[in-house]
């Protein structure tokens, strides 16, 4: 059974030519929200305000960066008048496992490399376009 198309049901009681079988979350409302970021002062207090607790999710940094933001993220908590829990700290990077840690970077490096020298870089109208961000600085 194909799970995105609908499907025909013919049951003892009732009948139906188109059955849409998508599954619908488990969890209730919805699975836990993740916002994704780089740091941004604006997303930051926009994950932490009081009616959305989002959990946060630093990316592609390195752990001084990622310190820094996380507990800029826990003050913005702190100020919506609630204590951040771990499971809403996340961080994203890149990760490759082998038998031997040599044999994790050899395989992975030049994939790594190709990622963040030649398909994440762009010029800077591109990485920031007018209106993408505003003139505040993060923090």
């Amino acid at each position: 059974m194909d799970a995105t198309r609908p499907v025909s049901f013919r049951g003892k009681y009732y009948d139906f030519e188109y059955v849409n079988p998508w599954p619908l979350p488990v969890q209730r409302p919805h699975p836990t929200i993740w916002i994704p970021s780089q740091g941004s002062s604006e997303t930051i207090e926009w994950a932490a305000s009081a009616d959305r607790r989002y959990t946060y999710l630093q990316t592609l940094s390195p752990t001084p960066v990622l310190r820094r933001y996380m507990d800029l993220y826990k003050q913005e908590c702190r100020k919506n008048g609630y204590e951040a829990l771990p499971e809403q700290l996340g961080w994203s990077t890149p990760m490759y496992v082998a038998k031997t840690d040599e044999q994790a970077y050899a395989e992975a490096k030049p994939h790594f490399d190709a990622f963040m020298n030649r398909f994440f870089h762009l010029t800077p109208e591109m990485l920031l376009p007018p209106g993408y961000s505003s003139p505040r600085p993060s923090r």
